[in-house]
């Protein structure tokens, strides 16, 4: 048996979603099923497009820019775009898998920009429909992202919930904290950093990291006790979390329904395998993993004032920062890549029988 994993979005990029899938398919190669990625935009060698991610090559993960090389494996998986031009038609020879991470049809005229946006959508939702009518099982990023797909498409087709993973250490960082607050991610108002710039005036004697690609939409101006360092590499991001002390996830009300439904933040599942106490937004998707005064706090979204007095909070009562990323180091044991690869394979083993 042979799984592959087709991604045609140029690789390695500055996206999450590569980093959940590459590190799947390396999890499933650890575990001896021989793995195919197919690439067709690879941009580096397949070395070192590992080495972006922090993984090492393993002689049952295969790479390969051969499109064509789609209709190789006996077990097939896509995602969001790539998986609605895969899977338009039916595929007999193979198992198939779409994995959905939100409703394609709402955005298509935002991702590709289009002259008739009402007709790109509807196109969009056409081939979303047929697509995911061809496949075999669905790999849903959360419930909300299932709901959806069985209130607009209707197919009781098998499914299952497989969310995002994060490589742990094996005991919680005992490291020296300098940076009091951090923020890892998009600058985006979608991504709710809005929120955040508003609120580090509120808290001038605490020093800020942000870590994140410069955006048009929400410039990162130079202020007191702020550092912001730019795009880093997955590999860098883990010394980053060993550095701080307060992480946020000030996901926004009211932005995009990618953020209040869809999402499922790896850096949240970062920060809580090292150590960082985390203030999030009172959503259902953090509160997936999330629990106020369990293991994180969680406040209004669009609040400032109530994301800084919850920053201040944690930098003020080192206890409870303790306690609450003691009980987050125990929640994410269950998030590791291993148990995702694991559950993937028994899954799409089970439907290829």
């Amino acid at each position: 048996m042979q799984v592959g994993y087709f991604y045609d979005a140029p690789l390695p990029n500055q996206l999450a979603e590569p980093i959940q899938f590459i590190n799947t398919c390396h999890a499933l190669a650890r575990r001896g099923v021989e793995t195919l990625i197919i690439a067709p935009k690879l941009r580096q060698s397949a070395e070192l497009c590992l080495a972006h991610y922090n993984l090492q090559p393993i002689p049952t993960l295969i790479f390969t820019t051969d499109a064509t090389a789609v209709s190789q494996p006996s077990i097939l998986i896509a995602r969001g775009e790539s998986g609605i031009a895969l899977f338009r038609r039916r595929r007999p020879t193979q198992t198939t898998f779409y994995e959905a991470h939100r409703i394609s049809f709402p955005f298509a005229d935002k991702w590709n920009k289009s002259r008739f946006p009402l007709l790109r959508r509807w196109l969009t939702r056409w081939r979303e429909r047929r697509a995911v009518r061809n496949v075999d099982g669905y790999l849903f990023l959360n419930a909300a992202v299932r709901d959806d797909h069985q209130r607009f498409f209707g197919r009781s087709t098998p499914s299952i919930l497989l969310p995002g993973g994060v490589d742990i250490p094996a005991q919680l960082p005992q490291t020296t904290r300098d940076v009091d607050i951090i923020y890892v991610g998009k600058l985006l108002r979608r991504k709710g950093v809005h929120t955040l710039l508003d609120a580090l005036p509120l808290l001038p004697e605490y020093n800020s990291m942000i870590v994140g690609a410069q955006s048009a939409e929400l410039p990162i101006t130079p202020a007191p006790n702020r550092s912001w360092l730019g795009y880093l590499p997955p590999h860098a991001i883990p010394a980053q979390w060993q550095r701080a002390k307060v992480g946020v996830c000030p996901l926004p009300l009211g932005e995009s329904p990618i953020s209040e439904r869809y999402t499922f933040p790896l850096k949240v599942l970062e920060m809580m395998a090292h150590g960082v106490a985390i203030v999030g937004s009172d959503l259902p998707t953090l509160r997936v993993t999330l629990q106020h005064e369990k293991n994180a706090l969680l406040v209004p979204p669009n609040d400032s004032p109530a994301l800084a007095a919850a920053i201040q909070r944690l930098l003020t009562d080192a206890p409870l920062r303790r306690r609450l990323t003691a009980a987050a180091f125990e929640t994410v044991q269950a998030y590791r890549w291993e148990n995702r690869a694991r559950k993937l394979h028994d899954f799409v083993a089970g439907l290829h029988e």
